[in-house]
């Protein structure tokens, strides 16, 4: 893949992860948390319960058309970064993948407070949380 490619593939990615945090921010208001806390029913999910929730939260997935306002279509680059962030999601809702990318969400379902978006944001906008006993660090931070 050329390196146009690999751009907008990243540009998806952040995108959707800029989008997602603030719309899942807003999703915890105390106006918009009676639709977000049908996802949150389960404090412990499993990767079936990722797309758990009132029909309205599609909207936190519109992130990721963004870039189309400044790029003409490029199907190979936007394919492989749904596919990535489809599965990072569904990764993100399961214990049992917190070996590889750790707990970071699972923590946000138990605690609500925390831990809304990806790490690096969650970390700029100081809503990470480091310090709780049962964060596991994954080898990756996807």
């Amino acid at each position: 893949m050329h390196n146009r490619g690999m751009f907008l593939i990243i540009f998806h990615v952040v995108s959707y992860d800029a989008w997602f945090y603030a719309t899942h921010r807003l999703s915890h208001t105390t106006y918009l948390w009676r639709f977000h806390k049908i996802h949150h029913e389960k404090i412990y999910p499993t990767f079936l319960d990722t797309n758990h929730g009132h029909w309205s939260e599609f909207i936190q997935s519109v992130g990721i058309l963004l870039p189309l306002v400044w790029y003409d279509m490029h199907w190979m680059s936007f394919i492989l970064a749904c596919m990535f962030t489809l599965t990072r999601g569904h990764m993100r809702h399961d214990s049992r993948t917190a070996w590889l990318i750790g707990n970071h969400h699972m923590l946000h379902h138990e605690l609500k407070s925390i831990n809304y978006g990806e790490y690096y944001l969650d970390y700029l906008f100081g809503t990470l949380d480091t310090s709780h006993h049962k964060r596991i660090n994954g080898y990756m931070r996807l």
